[in-house]
């Protein structure tokens, strides 16, 4: 009887590791989706991405990568241009921007926006 029970004990100990496995498995696909689909946004393919930002020192892991770019799109966005001017050299593609920044790029050229008009 005792042996019968070790032997199911030990099954499902084996069956929770492979269960384990599998689900840290299928969130790394999960978060390489989603910062792939958040890259192309700024024509970053995404292994261009990864190595853009490991050339650059930044070590992110992607579960964190795959957070920034759904809850902070604008962080992320600087995380792409980092990558970007990291890989110029390298192949050299072209940057999309994202629908509605023009105004906070025109900030960062210096122009003045009407808020700051007073």
């Amino acid at each position: 009887m005792r042996s019968h029970v070790l032997r199911i004990r030990m099954r499902a100990m084996a069956r929770a590791t492979i269960s384990a496995k599998l689900r840290k498995r299928d969130y790394r696909k999960l978060w390489i989706q989603r910062i792939g689909a958040a890259s192309r946004r700024y024509d970053v393919p995404y292994n261009r991405l990864i190595y853009g930002l490991a050339s650059q020192q930044i070590e992110l892991n992607r579960k964190i990568l795959s957070e920034l770019a759904i809850t902070e799109p604008y962080s992320f966005r600087g995380l792409a241009y980092l990558a970007y001017d990291a890989n110029r050299t390298a192949g050299g593609f072209r940057l999309m921007r994202a629908p509605g920044d023009e105004q906070v790029d025109n900030l960062a050229e210096g122009e003045q926006s009407d808020r700051h008009m007073d």
